[in-house]
């Protein structure tokens, strides 16, 4: 096992070394629609729940399963945050990092590099987090054909969705700050982005919570 996780890790370097941006726009997009998949999964727990319920409650007699939550996998709306995520957050990811550790240097070590990866962490929380969720509003809405509610979206769940985000980074902060402080350059996308896979699939549920009772209700 310890020489198989060797064997990834020497790999996925190399991988990183060949190719740094196509790396970490893949592996960006490969965790974005792993936190899509799980609210997918979740979302359609929650509606077979309500019918059975609702089922229950109407008649006494025995009715089928329901089929499996792959069956309704909405591959449109995975592939519409696979495509978000490859194109906009991975590239932007990339050319953020790299800029902030031009401004805010980590390397020098000391105190210095504590509040340099302090900055980090709040610009990543505060600052590329509205701008990721923004875009995310926007692209999968274009790529989904919601363009005409895209504004009506905004309105109504834009700053919740936000707010929300802050509080998580807020709580995650001290893990964040150790990714900046302690993780090397090349490997700090992953790093976010693992720590990110449930604010990723509560992103993609405040996206499509509306889009998803709205097609429910034609």
């Amino acid at each position: 096992l310890s020489y198989n996780a060797s064997s990834i890790s020497s790999w996925y370097m190399g991988l990183l070394e060949w190719s740094p941006l196509l790396t970490k726009t893949v592996t960006t997009a490969t965790i974005g629609i792993l936190g899509d998949t799980t609210a997918q999964y979740f979302e359609t727990k929650a509606l077979e729940s309500a019918k059975q319920e609702k089922m229950c409650e109407s008649t006494s007699t025995s009715t089928n399963a329901p089929p499996s939550w792959l069956h309704n996998y909405d591959r449109r709306r995975g592939l519409a945050y696979f495509g978000e995520n490859i194109l906009i957050s991975g590239p932007l990811l990339h050319f953020a990092y790299n800029f902030m550790e031009h401004i805010l240097p980590t390397s020098f070590g000391g105190r210095s590099a504590i509040f340099a990866a302090l900055g980090q962490a709040l610009i990543d929380n505060f600052v590329l987090d509205t701008i990721f969720l923004a875009m995310a509003f926007t692209s999968t809405g274009i790529a989904e054909g919601y363009v005409r509610e895209i504004p009506a979206q905004f309105r109504k769940d834009f700053v919740p969705t936000l707010m929300m985000g802050w509080v998580a980074g807020l709580c995650l902060m001290p893990v964040q700050f150790c990714l900046f402080r302690f993780l090397p350059l090349s490997l700090r996308v992953l790093g976010v982005n693992m720590i990110d896979v449930f604010w990723e699939a509560y992103v993609s549920y405040m996206i499509h919570r509306r889009r998803r009772e709205a097609a429910n209700e034609q």
